[in-house]
């Protein structure tokens, strides 16, 4: 496990798979790329210069994150700041929204969606938009505004608003 207690953390290479835990409690961490095998537990902010960013365990993140490439996320995530990436982003298991969140990719294939969504995600009572169209395969519940320009038209949605400005 890696705690990281300062006011500003750079690393120019990888964090890798021999960390198990990464907890970045104060000041934003810089890093190349981050492919760790356990948890990661961002009360900052979490930024990647020219990689990915691969948690094969949970996510529990207050800060916004921002990756050069793709976001994965194997485990549950609980997510309280945006998330912006060069590429796509997916996310295995359970989402829950621990305030408004904005999802920010690009897809690179032809799934026609750059933000995936496998498991449910709960919203909390929270705002949703998303930027570079989303599929969700599974249930989306307690979310108060969803804007998105493109919706994969089997996902399935239950929220107070949606709003697509593109395909749906």
């Amino acid at each position: 496990a890696l705690t990281l207690d300062s006011t500003d953390t750079d690393v120019s290479g990888t964090i890798g798979t021999d960390i198990t835990d990464l907890t970045v409690q104060s000041g934003p961490l810089n890093a190349g790329t981050i492919d760790i095998t356990g948890n990661l537990d961002a009360d900052q902010n979490v930024i990647t210069d020219f990689g990915d960013i691969q948690v094969d365990g949970n996510l529990d993140s207050e800060g916004t994150i921002n990756s050069a490439g793709d976001v994965s996320i194997t485990g549950t995530s609980a997510i309280g700041g945006n998330v912006t990436s060069t590429g796509e982003q997916t996310y295995t298991g359970a989402v829950t929204q621990t305030a408004n969140v904005t999802y920010s990719g690009n897809d690179v294939d032809i799934d026609g969606g750059a933000i995936n969504f496998a498991n449910t995600v709960a919203g909390g009572g929270n705002d949703m938009t998303i930027s570079g169209g989303a599929g969700f395969a599974n249930t989306v519940s307690g979310v108060n505004d969803l804007s998105a320009d493109s919706i994969d038209s089997e996902s399935t949605i239950d929220a107070a608003t949606v709003s697509v400005t593109g395909s749906a």
